[in-house]
């Protein structure tokens, strides 16, 4: 399934009740009168992310029904512009079965993915992973959840100048990098006698 990219100004402009997600626009004009919480709740929200407010406790937790049911609303994808020479083209289109995965990400072009990500605004905007601080601390205490995870992992993120910090302390780096060769002369010793023990345990229970 192809979905057109579609700019802030698209948004803006339009007649019908539009919200963004996670770079991705729906519809939900259609929705509107039959919004448990009214339609003033979300009409105050036209044209304007809803990815806070929708996981916001105090205001109201939505289920994971109705992250379903806004899915059937998608119609396209957030792009921070749409050059008039692309409107016709089905370079403005992202397949969100496979394959245009570049507009899926919400960039807005192929050359976006070798931009170097800025740090801090990545950060403010996604509240996933501070590229400027160690990363395992945080993904261990970061308690996010599946959906989110995946749609900011498959998120391109170039550090710039190099590679994230990984280690919660600067003298642990050296060892997050290894040879390829390393981890199966590390791994593979321990997977066979494992695998001794556990043909010995059913060697036990078949001569019971």
């Amino acid at each position: 399934m192809s979905l057109p990219a579609i700019s802030p100004n698209d948004i803006a402009k339009s007649q019908r009740c539009l919200v963004t997600r996670n770079n991705r626009v729906y519809d939900v004009t259609d929705f509107l009168p039959d919004h448990p919480g009214g339609a003033e709740l979300i009409d105050e929200y036209r044209a304007k992310d809803v990815t806070e407010i929708m996981r916001d406790e105090l205001s109201h937790s939505h289920s994971d029904a109705a992250y379903e049911m806004l899915d059937s609303y998608l119609i396209g994808v957030l792009s921070p512009s749409k050059p008039p020479s692309l409107a016709d083209s089905d370079s403005t289109l992202v397949d969100v079965d496979g394959g245009k995965e570049v507009f899926a990400t919400g960039m807005s072009c192929e050359e976006d993915l070798n931009v170097p990500t800025n740090i801090s605004t990545d950060y403010q905007n996604y509240k996933f992973l501070d590229l400027g601080r160690p990363l395992l601390p945080q993904l261990y205490r970061g308690n996010f959840s599946k959906a989110f995870y995946l749609e900011q992992v498959h998120r391109p993120r170039h550090y710039p100048g190099g590679s994230a910090p990984l280690m919660p302390f600067a003298w642990m780096e050296p060892f997050s990098k290894t040879q390829w060769y390393i981890v199966p002369i590390m791994w593979i010793p321990g997977v066979i006698y494992g695998t001794y023990l556990a043909s010995q345990g059913l060697s036990r229970e078949y001569v019971r």
